[in-house]
């Protein structure tokens, strides 16, 4: 019989689906623990929190900024989100295109 896959894997491999739909990046298991650890050790910047375990963070990584959501109770990013700003330009961009 099939294993049932943990939440933190699901996590991971939702991330690793956004990071290269949204971005065009193949978000590894070390580019997670590397996010992680920039969270925990109080060096990404901190935007808000949406629950007890939950919360949203940017990180600045090779001259990009990306907005995480980072669940702390299993320590790992659980998606990545579209700035807001770059969204609306690309849809003004496809509006112009059309």
């Amino acid at each position: 019989m099939k294993r049932k896959r943990s939440k933190k894997k699901s996590q991971f491999i939702h991330a690793q689906k956004r990071f290269k739909q949204r971005f065009g990046i193949n978000f590894s298991r070390s580019m997670n623990d590397f996010f992680v650890s920039l969270i925990q050790k109080g060096k990404a910047f901190f935007v808000e929190k949406q629950s007890c375990r939950i919360s949203i963070w940017d990180i600045d990584y090779d001259q990009e900024t990306f907005r995480v959501v980072y669940d702390k109770e299993r320590k790992s990013i659980v998606t990545v989100l579209y700035d807001e700003k770059k969204l609306k330009d690309i849809q003004e961009i496809r509006k112009l295109l059309k």
